[in-house]
């Protein structure tokens, strides 16, 4: 169990450690954005959007990490049973952590390839007519897509507590 405590802590550091760079790199292209541009675009609209849903996600990570050990050393290790009683109740409830910061992180995700997209509109709008469904095409694909992926955890087990014992599934 300590050896896990220390992994835990390491995970934590290099998870600060990369958010920390991402948002970095946000604040300065949104600095050199404002100026040299004196205005911001409709990707930086969706760079912020990221920045924010990654801040969230990474603050959730932090506060579930232990649990979400405890959760992998009791199914891998049926001996450590006895020490996961005391949090058998945080548990029960991790679901109800775990599906946020599942979508958080996927909106985080998609947030960046609409930057990604919208900033590309400029430069592809006037190529073909072809060029332009498939980048309508793309859009409409991602966005069903991250539909998806955020709805995803609760189609594949839609109850929380003691109820997600009917699901066959594992968070880990």
């Amino acid at each position: 169990l300590f050896q896990s405590i220390t992994n835990i802590s390491n995970i934590q550091v290099a998870l600060g450690v990369l958010t920390g760079l991402a948002l970095l790199c946000f604040v300065g292209r949104i600095v050199i954005r404002l100026k040299y541009q004196r205005q911001l675009c409709l990707d930086d609209a969706f760079l912020i959007l990221a920045a924010a849903t990654l801040v969230a996600a990474t603050g959730i990570l932090y506060h579930i990490c232990y649990f979400l050990y405890l959760h992998s050393a009791a199914l891998l290790d049926p001996e450590v049973l006895p020490y996961v009683v005391a949090d058998f109740n945080q548990l029960l409830n991790l679901q109800k952590k775990t599906y946020p910061y599942l979508a958080l992180i996927w909106t985080t995700t998609y947030a960046v390839k609409a930057c990604f997209l919208a900033f590309m509109r400029p430069l592809v709008w006037h190529i073909s007519r072809g060029v332009n469904w498939y980048y309508w095409f793309t859009i409409t694909f991602s966005l069903v897509s991250w539909a998806f992926a955020v709805a995803e955890p609760f189609i594949i087990c839609p109850y929380f507590g003691l109820d997600a014992s009917e699901c066959r599934c594992s968070l880990s």
